[in-house]
């Protein structure tokens, strides 16, 4: 009787430690966007291939949708696409895959639903309506690591131009939408080259072929996932003496594991399509930024994102750039401290930065953080 009691005991801390890890992790809500508007279907060459933007992308979408791991509970994914139609009301946006668990169930659908898309021949480009549909799947996960990926060829073409840029920035106000990328299909060979009304909506990556896609899908990847949770290992076995069953010792507790922050920054280029340099350094002076320094330019009035997934720690951002109708040189600097399994949203308005030196981080200076 005893015997069962123990393990009974062992049994309840089991789960006990399990549950504590559990709700400790947040999860992962991934959205994608595809454009399968018109200009989807000009030719391209891929190598010594012929082929079209669509298919590119498409290719490498199924081919990383085979490496996202299928084990990770916390892991959601959607699909989303616009372009059916030409008009440009919520008939041309199709939510072809719910936000749903990625087993290797659901991976199955999102390759089989792919396969299946094709652009249409004079479909429009909603972004801006499909962002606001994106805010309806993620209400009510405030709380979790929220991330759209557009993929797309070109600007908003159902409204203003940064309309898409404003819809962005509505949801992560409104706490809905915590990071946002975008791969531009063929939009040039850097991300200077591609309509700033674009890469205003996230952090822009560019791509035009399959192996610029992959790369991209896995930057994505990398910097917007939640990892999985291992539980604590099981109980161990009884152990005998003789014909009486040795008391056995409770296992250790399980290791603590540390999840990792995220980090956003938007850098606000003010009313200049200015350029600047992004560096994040950790507190022993490492450069974080990956990929060296982080070279882009702005929209006027909002600018481009870069998301980091870092390990919890104190930071320092850095942003060197022009500002003013001057075009001086402007640095913003600010001090961050990421939250483990939290997000850390700053703002670095180009603008409001001294000339040559760096700012301290106070509101209304170098910058200041959303929250």
């Amino acid at each position: 009787m005893r015997t069962k009691i123990f393990l009974l005991g062992l049994l309840s801390l089991f789960v006990f430690c399990f549950a504590s890890q559990a709700a400790r992790a947040k999860r992962s809500n991934i959205v994608f966007i595809f454009d399968c508007s018109g200009s989807m279907y000009k030719t391209v060459r891929d190598g010594a291939i012929k082929t079209t933007r669509f298919a590119v992308a498409q290719e490498a979408f199924l081919k990383a949708m085979k490496e996202l791991p299928t084990n990770n509970p916390n892991l959601y994914v959607s699909l989303m696409y616009y372009g059916a139609k030409r008009s440009c009301g919520d008939d041309t946006i199709k939510l072809i895959a719910p936000l749903a668990r990625h087993d290797t169930a659901h991976r199955v659908l999102l390759q089989e639903l792919v396969d299946a898309m094709k652009p249409g021949d004079f479909g429009s480009t909603p972004i801006a309506r499909s962002i606001r549909k994106v805010g309806k799947i993620f209400k009510g996960h405030e709380k979790d690591v929220n991330t759209v990926v557009l993929i797309t060829d070109g600007e908003e073409e159902c409204e203003e131009k940064t309309a898409a840029c404003k819809a962005v920035e509505k949801l992560s106000d409104d706490g809905l939408l915590t990071l946002s990328f975008v791969i531009g299909a063929f939009l040039g060979n850097q991300a200077k080259d591609a309509p700033p009304t674009v890469r205003c909506i996230g952090d822009f990556k560019t791509a035009d072929n399959q192996s610029a896609f992959s790369k991209d899908f896995k930057y994505v990847m990398v910097n917007s996932i939640v990892p999985l949770q291992l539980p604590p290992p099981p109980p161990s076995k009884k152990g005998h003496v003789g014909r009486h069953v040795a008391a056995v010792p409770p296992p250790p507790p399980p290791p603590r594991v540390k999840l990792p922050g995220f980090l956003r920054v938007d850098v606000d280029a003010g009313r200049y399509d200015a350029t600047w340099t992004l560096l994040i350094t950790d507190s022993n002076g490492k450069n974080v930024t990956g990929g060296g320094q982080l070279m882009g330019g702005g929209a006027p009035q909002f600018g481009r994102s870069a998301n980091r997934k870092l390990p919890a720690g104190k930071y320092i951002v850095k942003v060197t750039g022009v500002g003013g109708r001057d075009r001086s040189p402007r640095v913003c600097k600010q001090e961050v401290i990421i939250p483990e399994g939290g997000v850390k949203r700053l703002k670095l308005v180009l603008d409001k930065c001294r000339t040559g030196f760096d700012m301290p981080a106070f509101p209304g200076g170098g910058g200041f953080p959303f929250k």
